[in-house]
C-alpha cells in the first residue's frame, strides 16, 4: 500500500493528468488482483522472460527468493538464470524450488535443462528420469530433445527423441 501510494504521488509529476488517471486505475486493479506484492512480481518477471529479457527478469525475481521464497519463486528465477546462460545459478535454483517441494516435476525439468547447459549429460539424465516420474508425459522427450539440441548435446537430444517416438508408438523398428 505505501509503495502504491509513493507511486500515485509521484505519477503526477511524471505524466500528463490524463494518462496518470489512467495508470492510477490500472495500479489500483493490480492491488485488488494481486493481493500478495510478491505475486504481482513473479507474475512481472514471467513477463519479462516472455519479452525474452532474462536479465530483467532476473532482478525483478532474485529479491522473491529471500523475501518470500516458494517453490514458484525459486523455479522461474532458476528459469531466468538459465535463459540468461546462467546455468550453475540456475542449478541452485531449482535445488531449492525442489527442496521446497520435490514432488513437483517443472523444478527437476529446470535442473535437467540446466546441468545440460553445462555439459553435465549425466545428472542432466537423472534428473530428467525424476522429472518424468512424478509427470507421465512423452510429451517431456519432445521438450528434453529441444532442451539437448538447444545445448548442443545431440546424443542426449536423439535418445530424448526416440523415447518420445516410441511411446507415441510411432518410431521405426
Amino acid at each position: 500500500q505505501v509503495m502504491a501510494e509513493r507511486v500515485l504521488a509521484h505519477l503526477g509529476a511524471l505524466v500528463p493528468e490524463s494518462v496518470a488517471v489512467r495508470s492510477a486505475e490500472l495500479l489500483g486493479y493490480l492491488l485488488r488482483e494481486f493481493v500478495v506484492a510478491g505475486e504481482a512480481r513473479l507474475v512481472l518477471g514471467r513477463v519479462r522472460m516472455n519479452q525474452a529479457k532474462p536479465h530483467e527478469a532476473v532482478d525483478i525475481l532474485a529479491p522473491l527468493t529471500t523475501q518470500s521464497p516458494s517453490m514458484g519463486a525459486f523455479y522461474y528465477y532458476g528459469e531466468a538464470l538459465a535463459a540468461g546462460r546462467q546455468f550453475e545459478a540456475a542449478l541452485n535454483a531449482f535445488d531449492r524450488a525442489i527442496a521446497l517441494n520435490p514432488q513437483a516435476s517443472a523444478p527437476w525439468l529446470g535442473l535437467s535443462a540446466a546441468a545440460l547447459g553445462l555439459g553435465r549429460d549425466a545428472q542432466s539424465e537423472a534428473t530428467f528420469r525424476r522429472a518424468v516420474e512424478l509427470e507421465a508425459d512423452p510429451a517431456l522427450y519432445r521438450d528434453h530433445a529441444l532442451d539437448a539440441l538447444g545445448h548442443g548435446r545431440d546424443a542426449a537430444a536423439y535418445t530424448a527423441v526416440r523415447t518420445y517416438l516410441e511411446q507415441k508408438g510411432i518410431a521405426d523398428e
